[in-house]
């Protein structure tokens, strides 16, 4: 993650560090490793993105497409794995839209009945609920693997299950015209 293009994201909405860190349900220590150039877990740059409204590799200074989709509707995120069911719930409330299991072919056919549980969880905004669909994942050798990104001008939260041993670090999603 960028420190500079951190601060800089948040300095944009007026923001002090510690507002940021309530923002995204961090602690403002946190908030302030991250702007010293400290390394932060995926959760905790989901979790920046999500506050800041803006995709992960806009906070990472990336370019957003790091290969060239096949269709010019299609949109190449980087992904990361997402093991908190209250740091999952933090990340949907701050998306305008939720996709989960965005494409069936890359997800494995067991997560069908997971990504449905998940989305009961989400829908009722159940920190709890989804944290226990996590740790059924977990236990069935998945993980979930989610990113933040501007589709149509809002931010999106996108997730799928992946192999727990290989996660995924990129997906394409279909944006509907």
């Amino acid at each position: 993650m960028s420190p500079k293009r951190l601060a800089e994201l948040r300095k944009r909405k007026s923001w002090t560090q510690a507002q940021l860190a309530q923002a995204a349900s961090l602690s403002t220590r946190t908030v302030q490793r991250a702007e010293a150039g400290a390394a932060v877990g995926p959760e905790t740059l989901l979790a920046l993105a999500g506050a800041l409204s803006t995709s992960t590799d806009e906070l990472c200074a990336r370019k957003r497409h790091i290969t060239v989709p096949a269709d010019p509707g299609d949109l190449v995120v980087t992904l990361a794995p997402i093991e908190s069911g209250t740091r999952l719930i933090a990340l949907c409330a701050a998306s305008a839209h939720v996709v989960l299991e965005g494409n069936p072919a890359s997800s494995p056919p067991s997560s069908a009945p997971l990504a449905a549980q998940l989305r009961r969880a989400i829908e009722r905004r159940d920190a709890r609920g989804a944290a226990r669909v996590l740790q059924r994942a977990k236990r069935a050798g998945l993980v979930l693997c989610g990113s933040s990104a501007i589709v149509g001008g809002k931010l999106a939260f996108l997730a799928f299950f992946s192999d727990r041993e290989k996660p995924m670090e990129h997906a394409v999603y279909r944006v509907a015209a």
